[in-house]
């Protein structure tokens, strides 16, 4: 058991977990039963079953459709590339497997797994909450407190803070598929600033690389990358470039190149280099399971650090693929042993991400870093996970270390109608938001600084004119 003011962390093993390093603390396993619910494991897999009460609400699996109760449909953690958020849908882009029931019992679970998970809450029986997955080889965490925010407290104590991000990254991006061209760029900040919106960076996508191959920038577009960088700069504007999970298949590009020689990409069965198809076309998928090609593809990064780039956007990283779904046998490797992909599918844009984080970190000390898969928390080694395109500004959130609990609808307030700004509909949807996140975080910076820090932070909060404010 794992104490934690007026609640307690339960941790319980079955099978062979694999360890997606979710959580940081060290909590030894519990004996015996959970103290709710029931739990099921056999040869074909896992099940933990659990009643609710009329009243009961359930709230968390971070970005999912439908309402912020979550009770009477059923979700699945199973990282998928699908643009259409209709209310249907069962999974988006990213697994995180925790769930709060408030009610009666304020309750958490978090079951930690990294592949295709099952939550039927209350949908097949109103009264019934039943969670299952295809083998019984995982971590459930229970986690008991006086209130549902209380159960969220103790779950961003185990799984560690974020790390601190650059000033900049609580600004707002701007972020639309279609920006090409130094001039484009130029534009969308010119615009901007005449229609006196925040803006603070530019996501470019695929169209500034180099026929979409990861780590290189277009020379006809960009015959001058550093120094355009160092212009948005000077605009106060961080230029945040994308990277996808897939590597060009192109001899003589040094990326897929050292990939194959080394061995860093993930396998067929038959111990071949998988292929499957992206933005570049044919394209290798790094092994960023293995610590080594982790590390290898991390290193990469710094062709685009060296021109001064201060954030990334890892993407297509469920990983995704024109032709569907990665193969469930494609072979990855799990520290030293071999593993499938089907087994390990929800863990692999998270160490996508991590292996930027890892590579920036190692070149420059600091930067921002976005993935679209997520898996478990993230906190540690990401700043956002955002939806399919729409980069929000509740980065502000996850930046202060808040698990995604229950991410409802973020993914909306950004990108297309932002776009559109001459237009009235961005104006009066982003110019709040922006504003109220900007008091949010001068007001906690002065409640959080040190005495010697509060006068500064009171100084500034005061520079604000009053419709700032």
């Amino acid at each position: 058991h794992f104490f934690w003011e007026n609640g307690m962390i339960q941790k319980y093993l079955y099978g062979v977990p694999f360890d997606t390093e979710s959580v940081v603390a060290p909590i030894p396993a519990s004996q015996g039963e959970p103290p709710v619910g029931t739990v099921k494991t056999s040869e074909t897999g896992f099940c933990f079953a659990c009643p609710l009460a009329e009243g009961d609400r359930v709230y968390g699996l971070g970005e999912a459709n439908r309402g912020i109760n979550k009770r009477g449909f059923v979700y699945v953690s199973d990282n998928v590339d699908d643009g259409l958020h209709t209310e249907n849908k069962q999974r988006m882009y990213a697994a995180h497997n925790f769930i709060v029931i408030s009610g009666q019992q304020n309750l958490g679970l978090f079951f930690d797994y990294p592949a295709r998970i099952r939550f039927d809450i209350g949908f097949t029986r109103r009264d019934w909450l039943e969670v299952t997955c295809e083998r019984a080889d995982l971590a459930l965490y229970v986690i008991t407190g006086d209130s549902a925010c209380d159960v969220v407290k103790q779950f961003r104590a185990i799984i560690g803070r974020s790390y601190i991000p650059p000033k900049f990254a609580f600004g707002y991006g701007q972020s639309r598929y279609g920006y090409k061209t130094r001039t484009d760029f130029e534009e969308v900040v010119a615009k901007h600033r005449q229609a006196h919106i925040p803006l603070d960076m530019v996501y470019m996508d695929i169209d500034y690389m180099d026929h979409f191959k990861d780590f290189t920038v277009n020379p006809e577009d960009f015959p001058d990358f550093s120094g355009f960088v160092s212009k948005m700069k000077e605009q106060g504007v961080r230029l945040v470039p994308i990277i996808d999970a897939g590597v060009k298949e192109e001899a003589g590009y040094s990326v897929c190149d050292e990939g194959k020689e080394k061995g860093y990409f993930c396998k067929r069965a038959d111990g071949t280099d998988f292929e499957g198809t992206v933005w570049p076309g044919w394209s290798h998928f790094p092994d960023v399971l293995n610590p080594e090609a982790r590390a290898w593809f991390g290193s990469q990064y710094k062709a685009l650090t060296d021109c001064g780039i201060e954030g990334f956007w890892n993407d297509m990283n469920e990983p995704a693929s024109f032709r569907g779904p990665l193969p469930d046998n494609v072979l990855m490797t799990d520290e030293d042993r071999v593993a499938t992909h089907g087994e390990m599918h929800n863990v692999y844009g998270h160490n996508m991400s991590r292996a930027a984080f890892e590579g920036w970190k190692e070149a420059t000390g600091s930067g921002m870093n976005v993935g679209r898969a997520a898996m478990g928390t993230m906190t540690t080694t990401l700043l956002l996970a955002y939806s399919g395109g729409y980069i929000a500004m509740l980065m502000v959130f996850m930046a202060q270390g808040t698990p995604l609990v229950n991410m409802i609808n973020y993914k909306y307030v950004a990108a297309e109608i932002v776009h559109t700004i001459v237009g009235s509909i961005g104006l009066v949807a982003v110019a709040p938001f922006t504003a109220l996140c900007s008091g949010f975080l001068l007001t906690q910076k002065r409640k959080n600084q040190p005495e010697e820090g509060k006068e500064e932070a009171a100084k500034e909060l005061e520079t604000l004119t009053e419709q700032e404010k």
